[in-house]
């Protein structure tokens, strides 16, 4: 990539931030990803088209949610029901599609693209390092993310949110990063857990000024923050009332996707001894509590605490979709980077093995490869 690192002495959050060159960089990783992508469509010869074949699974739960959430009782006879799925990503991709005349596959392939390319150009004033960051950048439109920037998923939506809320949080801004944790908790269920990371980062903030707690519990800007971050939830949750009577439906329905809190270390354990889920879903989940610990090892916290938090809640209502889920925490994905470019071979043979995993899981969600569900 094109994008020089900071001069020093200089934050990267003080570059100006429109650059030609960087945002030219990364639309053109963004076009060779879905040309990658395109090819590996055409060499499997899928019937119909790129993004009807992506847009598989959960997607068909997004479409219905754009067109209306359900009324009464489920009609599907598992009990399944597209109030699971938290409105703010389909509503978007609606939106795109009432601009274009597209349909919603291809609107939200279009969608996650965008979100994709907003991602890594943004993201850049959270690293220190051009170089963690170029690979991330890479990892996100070429590499081994870049599957959920052109799926129909929240996951794309989530990324970006995530990141503008610590970009955020590193500058201070509790009320600001509170709005995007808003618009988290609209997207998933576990976009209300981003509050702990404000709290957390406020604490360590307070405490590098020296002040107390009462200083602390006092602060207005931090306590907006906080209560900004539920009340995308809580407008679903009031929608829902509403329309069908049950203000907690999205966590009612999941018992039809055999999903219930329950221990989490259990169900880890039962995935990893293949009783259940793929196994790759209880290593993905290991590999994420080892990167939560390379987060706090390095004195990030909050974004510790937050995948921390996300990981356990996740895990403790079942084990599916947990690479999915691991994958849609960014800091993970951003610590891994760092550490990756801190050793500089390494850091460049990523770029080849980043690629080859991006086109492996693009294959196997074609193909339809349950650990991707």
């Amino acid at each position: 990539m094109t994008i020089d690192p900071p001069r020093h002495g200089t934050h990267p959050s003080s570059r100006p931030g429109l650059d030609w060159r960087h945002w030219g960089t990364i639309g053109a990783l963004a076009l060779a990803g879905l040309i990658l992508h395109y090819l590996i469509f055409l060499g499997l010869g899928v019937d119909g088209d790129l993004a009807g074949s992506l847009c598989r699974w959960d997607c068909l739960w997004f479409e219905s949610a754009a067109d209306g959430y359900q009324v009464g009782l489920p009609a599907n006879r598992l009990g399944e029901a597209d109030w699971a799925f938290f409105p703010l990503y389909p509503q978007l991709a609606r939106a795109v599609a009432a601009a274009t005349g597209l349909s919603f596959a291809w609107s939200g392939l279009v969608l996650s693209n965008l979100l994709g390319i907003l991602a890594a150009g943004l993201s850049r004033p959270l690293f220190e390092d051009v170089r963690a960051y170029r690979l991330f950048a890479f990892s996100l439109l070429l590499g081994p993310f870049s599957l959920l920037f052109s799926l129909p998923y929240s996951e794309s939506l989530f990324i970006l949110l995530t990141l503008l809320g610590f970009r955020a949080l590193r500058g201070g801004n509790y009320p600001l990063a509170g709005g995007f944790g808003a618009l988290l908790s609209a997207t998933r269920v576990t976009g209300v857990l981003f509050g702990i990371a404000i709290l957390v980062q406020a604490g360590l903030d307070h405490v590098r000024r020296g002040s107390t707690i009462r200083h602390l519990l006092g602060d207005t800007r931090l306590l907006l923050g906080l209560l900004l971050v539920p009340l995308g939830a809580i407008a679903f949750a009031v929608y829902l009332r509403l329309s069908m009577g049950d203000g907690l439906a999205f966590a009612h329905v999941q018992l039809a996707w055999n999903r219930e809190l329950g221990n989490p270390f259990a169900n880890w354990f039962a995935t990893l001894m293949g009783n259940s889920s793929p196994r790759i879903h209880a290593i993905a989940i290991v590999v994420g509590l080892a990167l939560v610990g390379a987060l706090f090892v390095r004195r990030r916290h909050a974004e510790a605490a937050f995948c921390l938090a996300a990981l356990t809640l996740s895990t403790a209502t079942g084990m599916e979709s947990s690479v999915r889920f691991f994958a849609g925490l960014a800091p993970l994905g951003l610590v891994a980077c760092e550490l990756l470019a801190e050793r500089r071979r390494l850091g460049w043979l990523a770029y080849p093995l980043g690629l080859l995993l991006g086109a492996y899981l693009f294959h196997g969600w074609l193909t339809g490869a349950r650990a991707m569900v």
